[in-house]
């Protein structure tokens, strides 16, 4: 993953299959994140990097919490992240799922 750091985790079935998987927050540094998924079958644990951003896109300081949960209702968990803003735009948050 690199020399970076994780930030943030959390749990839920993200694959749908009715077992609990891993999810991170990763900071690369320089302004780049990605989302680590660790899906279990119950006996092993596989990584598969999920989402990540370009470096010098993502002020990973404006993160400040993630949460899983079936946001769209397809039987399997997301992932989404609060993205406050607040200072720079005025009182805006963004939600990113």
């Amino acid at each position: 993953m690199g020399s970076g750091y994780t930030k943030f985790m959390s749990s839920g079935d993200f694959n749908g299959d009715k077992k609990d998987d891993i999810a991170l927050f990763y900071d690369y540094g320089n302004y780049q994140m990605g989302i680590w998924t660790f899906i279990s079958n119950g006996q092993t644990v596989s990584p598969i990097l999920s989402f990540q951003t370009q470096p010098s896109s993502w002020d990973v300081t404006h993160t400040k919490f993630m949460a899983s949960g079936d946001f769209n209702n397809d039987g399997k968990d997301d992932v989404a992240l609060y993205y406050d803003l607040w200072e720079q735009s005025n009182g805006f948050v963004e939600i990113y799922v």
